[in-house]
């Protein structure tokens, strides 16, 4: 859970302000990189995704 406060943060959201679909995409993404065995950062995260509005 310690990542989605991070996406959050940079992001500046609060987590009401996020889709269920979003958190989603936020959790899968951790989930596959953990899985991997490489620890998810926020750099990659936003290498793979871009904020829409």
């Amino acid at each position: 859970m310690v990542f989605v406060v991070e996406v959050l943060e940079w992001y500046k959201l609060h987590i009401s302000q996020v889709s269920l679909f979003g958190m989603i995409r936020i959790r899968n993404f951790e989930y596959t990189f953990r899985a991997f065995g490489i620890e998810p950062t926020i750099g990659d995260f936003r290498w793979f995704y871009q904020m829409a509005v």
